[in-house]
């Protein structure tokens, strides 16, 4: 990450060319600012590994994208929920392109929010793990095995043995065995940062440490599983002199967008792994021919 302000948020629905009717999709996207020599004015460029900061673009149905937000690193999750509500709205689809990256800073860049030993202040430590570590996530402080434990807004909480907390009107209230709660707020400048609503209406504080110790509590996630099936589509009667002018047509005529992407849960992957050419009339498949995604042949 560079030195963009990692607070930044700022949104521009004035850039927004059409009504919303007249969009399909809503993105979220890591942006680099490129400045060549030369150049008075930034250019940007998508780059979702290694980002200065985020940004919302909106898609036109003819193609076309436009930007309505910006954000830095510790509003990403700001953005995300901005974004997903823009999305339910005017039902668009929505795309997140910084999910499972893992964006780190230096700790060079944090040292103000890190444990440090005292007799070596090279060395820093995980705030959750206490092991030395190198990178840390965000202001979490937190090393990448630990950041991989924690909720996310949305995770249900199961408080095994149950807990009892104070009300705003100062009444304690039981939490009893194995109840069900939902993240509903996550605070990184808290130490209790995560904010986790049970079914009884309590609202419990928890640290990294308290939330991620499994005698107390599980966490149950929701997790989004892309299963990359591999389908035969066939492309029949194909006029071709070699069997790569035949892929070759073949590719043309058949929109595999169209055919493939049937809803928000199905979409064409932009890959196609290999073909198979079968010769009409060579009813022994002694010209079978076997290809890899470039024409060259299998075997």
């Amino acid at each position: 990450m560079s030195q963009v302000d990692s607070n930044l948020f700022d949104t521009y629905p004035e850039l927004l060319s059409y009504p919303q009717c007249q969009y399909s999709d809503i993105e979220i996207q890591g942006v680099v600012e490129i400045n060549s020599d030369g150049q008075t004015e930034t250019q940007c460029q998508i780059d979702d590994e290694n980002p200065h900061f985020f940004s919302v673009y909106i898609r036109h149905k003819d193609g076309c994208s436009e930007v309505i937000a910006d954000a830095g690193l510790s509003k990403l999750n700001v953005l995300r929920e901005f974004s997903q509500r823009l999305a339910d709205r005017h039902q668009w689809r929505y795309k997140d392109y910084t999910l499972g990256q893992a964006y780190w800073l230096d700790v060079s860049q944090m040292a103000g929010h890190l444990e440090a030993h005292a007799l070596n202040q090279k060395t820093w430590f995980c705030r959750l793990c206490k092991q030395p570590t190198k990178l840390i996530f965000g202001t979490l402080s937190l090393c990448q095995q630990c950041l991989g434990l924690l909720p996310h807004i949305g995770t249900k909480i199961i408080s095994i043995q149950g807990k009892m907390s104070e009300t705003t009107n100062a009444v304690d209230i039981l939490t009893v065995n194995n109840s069900e709660g939902v993240v509903d707020g996550i605070f990184p400048e808290q130490e209790n940062c995560f904010s986790v609503v049970f079914q009884n209406g309590v609202t419990q504080f928890l640290s990294p440490r308290e939330i991620t110790d499994t005698h107390n509590y599980r966490i149950i996630k929701k997790h989004d599983v892309h299963c990359y099936v591999v389908v035969r589509v066939s492309a029949r009667g194909i006029e071709a002199e070699s069997h790569q002018a035949a892929i070759e047509k073949a590719e043309a005529a058949l929109d595999f967008h169209a055919m493939l992407s049937t809803g928000a849960d199905m979409e064409y992957a932009e890959i196609v792994i290999g073909h198979t050419v079968d010769e009409l009339g060579d009813e022994n498949y002694l010209n079978t021919g076997h290809y890899k995604a470039q024409y060259a042949p299998f075997f």
